[in-house]
């Protein structure tokens, strides 16, 4: 008895720690799962039953949320690529809207340009009254002007040329303002070849032109006639515009004058540069007739003598009187 006594009385002094403390969560999972004496009764059954339907649930849940996401999730990765591609188009369909418009305006404005210059380019029918408006032109400019005869145009196709040729007579800015005025009234021609000659009175000129007129023989029954009054008022503005700087191609009114005087037909002169040498020589460039010369002190061209090269111009002698040539002015008498 005391054996047992003893043995009761040790054992409870230890106090050991009960079973399931000593249990791993696994071994806990197993025995809430498993069946047996030890889970037998009626709490331990519900207790399981409970956790089964709770895992199937929450298996049917997942199951079920992947069911409905995914397709969810794709249906919106396709809707959302779809509206990229909408916008892109849009965006594609807006430039070209906007490459159509700009296709548009500059078609519009090549059949406006195209309608100025069948406007600007007379017909086979309209070619003597073209020639008669370019008779007329110095009533705008002044001068006089002979030729612009008529005569049959050279054809290529339905285009041609007719060439002919005018002279004209007045004064350097005249003729300036009638080639302006030409070229306006008939833009579509050309000048191939132009002269000017000095004649016998001061500050006059003489300009030779070959020119070529563009003609077109059938017009399109869609495309507007030539206009000649529109004609005659680009030439108006065109003469009224036309500002000269001086007078390259003649000499002073006053040099023209003495020579005249003296019974010279005197040619172009004027002074083109002052030329200084190593040795210190001074020569001056002067242009006589067309050609440029270089002369010093005591040096003749034709009937003007030149006495002095100065710095800034040469001092020369027409029929006894001394005259200044300075570049890119008036002569000056002295």
């Amino acid at each position: 008895m005391r054996g047992l006594s003893g043995t009761g009385a040790g054992a409870s002094g230890r106090h050991p720690a009960p079973a399931t403390a000593r249990m791993g969560f696994g071994t806990r999972l197993l025995g809430f799962f498993r069946t047996g004496s030890e889970g037998a009764g009626e709490p331990g059954r519900r207790r399981r039953l409970l956790s089964i339907l709770l895992v199937v649930y929450l298996v049917l849940l997942a199951a079920g949320a992947a069911a409905i996401n995914v397709p969810l999730f794709s249906r919106q990765a396709a809707a959302r690529e779809q509206v990229e591609q909408e916008a892109r188009r849009i965006a594609g369909m807006q430039r070209s809207m906007v490459e159509l418009q700009q296709e548009l305006l500059r078609r519009e404005h090549l059949l406006e340009e195209l309608a100025v210059r069948y406007r600007a380019l007379p017909g086979a029918a309209d070619l003597p009254i073209a020639m008669d408006e370019l008779r007329r032109l110095p009533a705008l400019t002044g001068g006089s002007v002979s030729g612009v005869d008529y005569s049959e145009p050279r054809w290529s196709g339905n285009s041609g040329q007719l060439e002919t040729r005018a002279a004209f007579a007045g004064s350097w800015p005249q003729g300036l303002a009638y080639i302006a005025a030409l070229d306006a009234a008939l833009p579509a021609s050309a000048v191939e070849r132009l002269t000017v000659r000095l004649n016998r009175q001061p500050g006059r000129v003489t300009v030779d032109l070959s020119l070529s007129v563009a003609v077109i023989r059938e017009r399109p029954q869609d495309k507007p006639a030539w206009d000649a009054a529109a004609a005659r008022a680009r030439a108006e503005v065109a003469a009224k515009n036309t500002a000269v700087n001086g007078f390259p191609f003649t000499p002073g009114a006053v040099l023209w004058q003495s020579g005249w005087s003296a019974g010279l037909g005197l040619p172009e002169l004027r002074l083109a540069g002052i030329v200084r040498q190593q040795n210190g020589a001074t020569l001056a460039l002067l242009v006589y007739d067309g050609e440029a010369q270089l002369v010093r002190p005591g040096s003749r061209l034709g009937e003007v003598e030149v006495v002095a090269v100065e710095a800034d111009g040469v001092l020369v002698a027409i029929a006894g009187r001394s005259y200044k040539l300075q570049v890119g002015k008036v002569p000056q008498a002295l």
